[in-house]
């Protein structure tokens, strides 16, 4: 089972996954998800030996205490080609090209973090009355839990930093990643500093564009571009999405469809969690180093 394990991990390292979130990746991909998923023919074999190393990975959570709930609500696309247009020459050349590395570099991959129920425990903030008001202040506990939900998001975001460039994609309005950090997660603001934070709303509503869903996909789309840049001969990128909404792995299959030579893995996290669930699903992503 270590070898089946291994073998996983080495496949999983070659696909572009990296380490930080591999575990996650086969571990927390529900049966009833597998099925479905748009994996190409040639990767249909290897897949399934990281699905089936991940049954392991799951037992050995529960042994941990992560709580079912996660691995139901979490999907993810295990290093999968969403340019299915495109031909395998507009992609990378043959598999060698990804055999031929262990991993993408750091300058080849861009991950898009989401902020509400993704780094800031926002449906948990509501549900204790706690708002940005002035008259509005945390009791100790609260403040003794918002400080343990700022560590864990704060190595979430060195682990994400180490492995690519990492970007912050919200719906909310302009500034409000910037308020909220400040207010409720204080100790994570420094390790904010030199991220993008993108307002999908407030860039795309002002245009017309009244959908989420939409503002999402156009941020996505926008960003992605701008980060492959002119075309790079064989060189493929790596894009890694994290959130809470079935809005972003929409956004990053339609943002990356004609993106040739790249690959696109969306971890969905649980919606409308509550601070200590929030708390987990951090701690399994900063454990998969």
């Amino acid at each position: 089972s270590s070898r089946r394990r291994a073998a996983a991990a080495e496949y999983a390292v070659h696909r572009g996954i990296p380490r930080v979130l591999y575990r996650a990746f086969a571990e927390q991909t529900p049966r009833r998800h597998r099925a479905t998923m748009p994996v190409c023919e040639a990767q249909e074999a290897p897949v399934a030996a990281a699905c089936s190393a991940g049954k392991k990975l799951r037992s050995s959570a529960a042994q941990e205490g992560i709580p079912a709930f996660i691995g139901d609500d979490l999907e993810s696309i295990p290093s999968t080609d969403f340019a299915s247009d495109a031909s395998d020459s507009e992609r990378c050349e043959s598999d060698s090209d990804w055999a031929s590395s262990s991993a993408f570099d750091a300058a080849d991959t861009l991950l898009i973090l989401d902020w509400d129920d993704t780094m800031l425990p926002t449906r948990w903030l509501e549900n204790q009355g706690l708002s940005l008001a002035s008259n509005s202040k945390p009791t100790e506990e609260q403040l003794e839990q918002l400080h343990a939900m700022a560590e864990h998001a704060r190595q979430t975001l060195k682990a994400a930093k180490a492995h690519g460039t990492v970007i912050l994609v919200t719906n909310a309005e302009r500034g409000w990643v910037e308020l909220s950090c400040q207010r409720f997660l204080p100790s994570l603001w420094p390790s904010l500093r030199g991220v993008r934070v993108l307002s999908a709303r407030s860039t795309f509503e002002q245009q017309g564009v009244a959908e989420p869903s939409e503002w999402k996909y156009l941020a996505f789309q926008s960003e992605i571009g701008a980060f492959c840049g002119p075309p790079s001969g064989a060189r493929c990128k790596n894009f890694v999405s994290i959130g809470d909404s079935p809005h972003e792995r929409s956004a990053l299959i339609r943002a990356t469809e004609c993106v040739p030579g790249c690959c696109a893995k969306s971890l969905k996290l649980m919606e409308k969690p509550d601070i200590s669930q929030l708390m987990q699903e951090h701690r399994l992503l900063i454990d998969c180093q």
